[in-house]
């Protein structure tokens, strides 16, 4: 029930005006259904969304080399491919003892694979190559 006042404003039985009592109850409602459908929101986000970025992350991230072979990298960076020239004696023995490391963890294979993505073969050069240094080592 509805009353008019002097100004022709429409109150409610307690007195406030019906269009803030409307504003209020369409307010509730829209927080009800909120909370009613956040469990939904939050299932797809955590089933759907969040795998999705996380395979579009882990697609551009690429530090497996820098982290099995981090003598050769480190070697590497003062070397200039463009030069048409190879790498000197230290890039050749920083790769050798990085292999035997990642042989005898048996992380070659991880760095072999990443590598193969970028050119063909590279996955059993790896292999063959922590076999053979597994022979220096000993």
């Amino acid at each position: 029930m509805s009353y008019t006042n002097e100004n022709s404003l429409m109150m409610t039985v307690d007195g406030t005006p019906l269009k803030k009592s409307l504003a209020i109850a369409l307010r509730r409602q829209k927080i009800r259904a909120l909370l009613l459908i956040s469990p939904l929101l939050i299932f797809v986000l955590f089933t759907f969304l969040f795998p999705i970025a996380s395979m579009l992350f882990r697609s551009v991230e690429n530090d497996i080399v820098s982290e099995i072979l981090p003598e050769t990298v480190v070697a590497l960076s003062s070397w200039n491919a463009q030069s048409g020239k190879l790498p000197d004696e230290a890039v050749y023995s920083a790769f050798a003892g990085d292999i035997q490391r990642a042989a005898k963890a048996k992380d070659h294979t991880r760095v072999g694979l990443r590598l193969n993505y970028e050119k063909s073969g590279m996955a059993s050069l790896f292999k063959k190559t922590a076999r053979k240094a597994k022979k220096m080592g000993s």
